[in-house]
């Protein structure tokens, strides 16, 4: 009987050894996938509800640190609850849209690694702007400078979940 006493004993280390590299290999699979999917990211999209008729800003997108930088470029933007302290305005300018009822919608926000993903759908707005033969939405997204620290080039891209067009904008870690 006492030979069989350390059989025991190593089988149970040896059983414990199995389970625990089961475990962290489960782990860093589901750890990568996290990781490969990003995480959400927090966002606060603003009802500023402005179309413009500009074909020099189709297509792009402006990072602003004040309401005075947004407004130089959006002279109607009214938009006064930014804490610019902690807060980013980040603006995407779509392209021409046939008619003035057209709004961008969020539809997700992501980050994975450098790379911010603000994921919009297109939409036709119930208001109507009728006789207007084009125009483009405009959308305002604040992101809390916290959520976007980064040691190196950071790049914010809006992609179409419709048709996976993608424009993006890459800024220096001091510009954030």
């Amino acid at each position: 009987m006492a030979k069989t006493q350390p059989k025991i004993l190593l089988t149970d280390i040896g059983v414990t050894i199995v389970v625990f590299m089961v475990t962290v290999v489960m782990l860093g699979i589901t750890n990568y996938r996290n990781n490969q999917a990003g995480t959400e990211l927090p966002y606060r999209e603003l009802e500023a509800g402005l179309n413009i008729s500009d074909p020099n800003l189709s297509d792009t997108i402006y990072l602003f640190h004040s309401g005075d930088a947004a407004r130089q470029i959006f002279p109607r933007f009214t938009q006064n609850n930014v804490n610019w302290d902690k807060q980013l305005l980040v603006a995407y300018v779509a392209p021409p849209q046939p008619g003035a009822a057209y709004r961008i919608d969020v539809v997700n926000s992501r980050r994975q690694g450098p790379v911010v993903t603000i994921g919009y759908r297109i939409a036709a707005s119930p208001a109507g702007g009728a006789g207007v033969l084009s125009s483009q939405p405009v959308l305002f997204v604040t992101m809390d400078r916290d959520d976007l620290v980064s040691s190196s080039e950071l790049t914010f891209r809006f992609q179409n979940i419709d048709t996976n067009q993608t424009t993006s904008l890459s800024v220096a870690p001091d510009e954030i």
